[in-house]
């Protein structure tokens, strides 16, 4: 997480999600140039329609740990979890942080659904599995210890340039955001 010197609370995590080759070229030497500490939610598996050469490579994952990067679990393929029997499940979710810890040689404390996509089943069983936390896509959720499993990420545009990105981007944006869409 990134202080924003803003006071108590002010914190914000960047993440990126699937674990594309393009995060290691591009966003990689930008993350530390700036200092800025990121985590990295990978597949450890295959994506249906994705070659693995558009993906990281274990090698390219052990290096941006090195660099300071939290390399965390995604599933093995990517599946919408909701669809999933609890077998399924253990597999996607249990497999893909076994398959990480083999390759950095250290513990995968957090996982984000795909898609933002889970249900109560999905979240017993990254209980199950030990992951400290969970991301989703909730917009403009509350972040409290309670949520810990169905923690919310705001999505911004590519540019970053719309007014619901505006927005979130201000201080007080969230829970603007919020009150605007009649959420608690």
């Amino acid at each position: 997480a990134v202080d924003l010197n803003r006071g108590p609370g002010k914190m914000v995590a960047v993440t990126f999600d699937d674990g594309w080759f393009d995060n290691h070229l591009h966003a990689l030497p930008v993350l530390v140039r700036l200092g800025i500490p990121a985590t990295f939610f990978v597949v450890s598996g295959t994506m249906t329609g994705v070659t693995m050469e558009r993906r990281m490579t274990p090698a390219m994952l052990r290096e941006m740990a090195a660099a300071g990067m939290e390399i965390d679990a995604h599933t093995r393929t990517h599946p919408n979890l909701a669809s999933l029997s609890e077998e399924r499940l253990d597999d996607e979710i249990g497999g893909c942080k076994a398959d990480l810890e083999e390759i950095l040689g250290q513990p995968v404390r957090f996982l984000a659904y795909p898609g933002g996509r889970f249900n109560d089943a999905a979240v017993r069983c990254v209980q199950r599995h030990g992951f400290m936390a969970a991301c989703s896509v909730i917009p403009a959720g509350n972040n409290d210890r309670s949520a810990r499993y169905r923690l919310s990420r705001d999505v911004f545009s590519p540019r970053m340039d719309t007014w619901r990105d505006r927005i979130l981007l201000m201080p007080g944006g969230r829970w603007l955001w919020r009150t605007a869409k009649g959420l608690k």
